[in-house]
């Protein structure tokens, strides 16, 4: 069905809209990884200064869909919606747990690294 369509422009730093415990911030420190979903709940993300000896790494992956199959989507809460959710949490839960879903290695880094510096070599 069609669903509820939620504000997609709430600020969630807004105490007055996010109320503790609603409202959480959790200091990511070296080393530290998270995997989220922002479809499944708002999240805010604030990088702090960095060092060129120690800099901030950022990587996201994300689903890539037409701006309006995007915006549609995005904005939908449904019981479809929960639905397609649910067996995203399941999924990251269960690989977590099995090591299926893991960080990569430095080596495996530098080979993907290596790998892609060349394809983009021979493209030009």
């Amino acid at each position: 069905a069609d669903g509820q369509k939620v504000d997609a422009e709430v600020n969630v730093y807004d105490e007055e809209v996010w109320e503790p415990p609603r409202l959480q911030q959790f200091e990511m420190t070296k080393g530290c990884t998270y995997v989220s979903s922002p479809f499944c709940f708002e999240h805010a993300v604030e990088y702090f200064a960095s060092t060129r000896s120690e800099p901030v790494i950022a990587l996201q992956c994300r689903f890539g869909f037409s701006p309006d199959i995007g915006k549609l989507l995005n904005n939908l809460r449904s019981q479809e919606m929960l639905e397609v959710s649910s067996i995203i949490a399941e999924c990251l839960r269960s690989t977590g747990s099995t090591g299926q879903l893991r960080m990569p290695t430095l080596n495996e880094v530098v080979q993907a690294d290596t790998q892609l510096r060349a394809q983009l070599e021979d493209k030009l």
